[in-house]
């Protein structure tokens, strides 16, 4: 079906998105070294690489520093190499079996390579450190409903945005939830309007939500470009 096909295209485009706020963090924590401007420009791939090139550099004078360690497995997320990702994530963790970042970049690595069932391994080992916080619940729902399972996927969509109503991708995450166990219906529609309320540009949202209106008459009216 349409709906179907291009919920899993946006799917695809959100675990970018994912992977980019969970590096969030680290292109913050260097902002202040680099210049004010990197802060919005940071996610093209030009300056991944240089940011990449600037964490390595401080690498080369401190190679045991595990902070940089972390912040280099981060930005290699950030730019999208997942393969080395997990690489780095991996040698972190066998030499530091607690570093809760580690199991994190451990799954955001998983989730771009598309390796639900490895992502899924590696969410709960995070959780086992400490409880996940909203960000992370919203995670594992993506991750659940990558494996099929809807059900799951929605309780813990639910309780991240009852604890954080302000992430757009999570209610897309519920709105593809709802109509992957329901079918088009109203609750869909409301919940692809509080993704494109919160984030107008978000991925396809639009282009679902007309076509959901389209199907159900009484719906409520798309909101206004």
């Amino acid at each position: 079906m349409l709906l179907t096909e291009v919920f899993e295209r946006t799917s695809m485009l959100f675990n970018r998105i994912v992977n980019l706020a969970a590096s969030a963090a680290l292109i913050f924590a260097v902002a202040g070294s680099i210049g004010p401007g990197w802060c919005g420009e940071a996610a093209t791939q030009e300056q991944n690489l240089a940011l990449l090139k600037r964490i390595e550099a401080d690498l080369a004078k401190k190679p045991g520093d595990v902070e940089l360690q972390v912040r280099h497995m981060q930005a290699l997320g950030v730019a999208r190499r997942y393969q080395d990702e997990l690489l780095e994530a991996e040698n972190l963790i066998a030499r530091n079996p607690h570093l809760r970042a580690a199991f994190k970049g451990q799954m955001f690595a998983f989730v771009g390579l598309r390796d639900w069932s490895s992502a899924m391994i590696a969410i709960e080992k995070v959780k086992a450190l400490s409880p996940l916080s909203p960000s992370e619940l919203a995670t594992r729902a993506t991750i659940l409903s990558g494996l099929g399972r809807y059900r799951e996927a929605l309780v813990d969509v639910n309780e991240s945005i009852l604890r954080n109503s302000s992430d757009a991708g999570a209610f897309f995450t519920r709105a593809e939830c709802l109509y992957k166990l329901n079918g088009a219906s109203d609750d869909v529609v409301r919940s692809l309007e509080t993704t494109l309320k919160l984030d107008p540009g978000f991925p396809n949202a639009r282009k679902l939500l007309d076509f959901m209106n389209s199907k159900l008459p009484g719906a409520t009216a798309p909101a206004s470009r």
